[in-house]
């Protein structure tokens, strides 16, 4: 039986709790989506989304991003507003920016 580290364990559960609760949330009709969000209007310079914690909002976007990035090449800024909460996202190359479903589902691999 092959050994992994306990980073790689981490990244695992992390994972497993991320897609337990996608799944939990796709099943309830609770999982935010931003399509009808997206189609009232092209004019609009910003969105904001509002809502709890652990509803989708970030996954949601960042998901729209990913998918504009990849087909039709269209570049994206993710902003935070103090240096401190940028400097944890980028912890680790990267790894609290994308969540682990997303990174798996596109092949990212990310560094700082």
């Amino acid at each position: 039986m092959a050994e992994i580290s306990k980073k790689e364990a981490k990244s695992i559960l992390e994972a497993h709790k991320s897609a337990i609760k996608v799944a939990k949330m796709q099943n309830s009709g609770s999982f935010y989506s931003i399509r009808s969000l997206l189609g009232y209007s092209n004019k609009a310079i910003f969105y904001i989304l509002l809502g709890g914690r652990d509803y989708g909002k970030s996954y949601a976007v960042m998901m729209k991003l990913i998918i504009d990035w990849k087909t039709k090449g269209i570049p994206f800024c993710w902003i935070r507003l103090n240096e401190a909460s940028t400097g944890k996202l980028l912890k680790n190359n990267a790894d609290k920016l994308v969540d682990p479903d997303i990174r798996r589902k596109f092949n990212l691999k990310l560094k700082r």
